[in-house]
């Protein structure tokens, strides 16, 4: 286990790992987009879904699952340079299946 104030850092982690595992449950996360449309004088924003996924959120989420896991590594004391566990995976849980359709 980390020593000292490196606890709360591995903490602050898990907790963010935690919150991108949540919103990957959302199967709409990637289709949600915040539109600001003018309605006369007044501009309206408004979430709306779209069928385009947003492919630039999904590259900074992966970037910051990346990024997490290699905090937690170095805090945990894994950060050596060698090879965890996991070959250096980032390994996310499995989300339900819905209407026979994989994730």
């Amino acid at each position: 286990m980390p020593k000292g104030s490196l606890k709360k850092e591995l903490r602050a982690a898990e907790l963010l790992g935690d919150a991108l595992v949540a919103a990957l449950r959302d199967k709409d996360q990637f289709r949600r987009y915040i539109v600001t449309d003018k309605r006369g004088s007044e501009a309206v924003t408004e979430e709306r879904l779209f069928d385009k996924v947003d492919i630039k959120a999904i590259g900074e989420t992966v970037r910051t699952i990346k990024a997490l896991e290699e905090l937690k590594r170095s805090v945990s004391g894994g950060g050596s340079g060698g090879v965890g566990e996991t070959g250096g995976l980032v390994i996310l849980p499995m989300l339900p299946e819905e209407d026979g359709k994989e994730a």
